[in-house]
């Protein structure tokens, strides 16, 4: 083993006559590796070299070098993969996957879909993700992440928006977390949404990430509730975790919606949350204020 240059990286393997060598397909993608065969001859010491260049024949097999009836000494140069590449390929692999789950769902689609879907070698792909399990997974966090930060992002406002435009705000927030992401013309993060939620039904890990997930929401949200109410804007005698909990559960009930029934406007949400706030509770609360009475400006 040795090292011509720190930009280049040597591998090198003895093989029988008859071996096939695989050779790493994850390389620079605008490279065109060279591999160097050292022939050596039997019953002497002289050697034959040839340089052979090789690309991949199919998105499905990792190019192969066949070294027959010799043994043989195998040298392969190519570029070293900096680790933008490797990010880039990894999110690659992520995209890809995420649009076969989107349209097919994690358990209809296979690990062939989605490396067809990917245009990678299986090798490329495992490099990174060891199974199927494991792609769910990732994808799952991201989603985990994406909802969490569009919560934890409205509740740190200060003041707080009225709580319809506030979750309004929110649900447009994850309408638009992957705008990109679209199957038949229409928006699929929020299908992906549901199925991780759903998926957290069978999968005790994305559970424990679910439940940590919402426990860190809810707790930004009691805060938030307490915000309105040192305002004088939301009734105190109702117990703020309470309200948390509903708040949250009105926007995730809408982005199911989305998911299951179509695309709506965010402006749905808020102008029936306004409607349902102006009507009288029927008790009277003369320390506060109605809940959708807006701050004198």
């Amino acid at each position: 083993m040795r090292r011509d240059r720190p930009s280049e990286a040597v591998v090198g393997a003895v093989v029988e006559p008859d071996a096939e060598l695989v050779v790493d397909p994850d390389v620079e993608p605008d490279a065109e590796p060279v591999v160097e065969a050292v022939m050596g001859v039997p019953r002497s010491r002289e050697l034959k070299r040839r340089i052979v260049r090789f690309t991949s024949p199919s998105s499905d097999h990792p190019p192969r070098l066949l070294v027959k009836k010799e043994r043989s000494f195998y040298v392969g140069r190519m570029a070293r993969v900096s680790q933008e590449h490797l990010d880039a390929r990894r999110r690659q692999i992520l995209d890809g996957a995420t649009r076969c789950f989107a349209r097919s769902g994690f358990h209809a689609a296979s690990m062939q879909d989605v490396l067809r879907e990917i245009g990678l070698s299986p090798g490329a792909v495992y490099r990174y993700f060891s199974s199927k399990d494991e792609l769910i997974v990732a994808i799952a966090e991201e989603v985990f992440r994406d909802v969490r930060g569009a919560f934890e992002a409205a509740a740190r406002q200060s003041p707080p928006p009225p709580p319809d435009e506030l979750l309004a705000q929110v649900v447009g927030t994850v309408m638009t977390a992957r705008d990109g992401l679209r199957v038949d013309g229409r928006a699929a993060f929020p299908g992906l949404v549901l199925q991780v939620w759903t998926e957290t039904l069978r999968d005790e890990r994305l559970a424990a990430l679910l439940h940590q997930g919402f426990a860190d929401m809810r707790g930004a949200w009691v805060r938030l509730v307490d915000g309105y109410r040192a305002a004088g804007q939301m009734p105190d005698d109702v117990p703020a975790d309470h309200v948390a909990r509903t708040m949250i559960a009105v926007a995730q009930g809408f982005i199911a919606q989305q998911a299951l029934f179509g695309e709506a406007s965010p402006d749905v949400l808020r102008d029936g949350l306004r409607a349902l706030m102006a009507m009288p509770s029927g008790r009277a609360n003369p320390s506060s204020k109605a809940l959708g009475e807006r701050p004198a400006s």
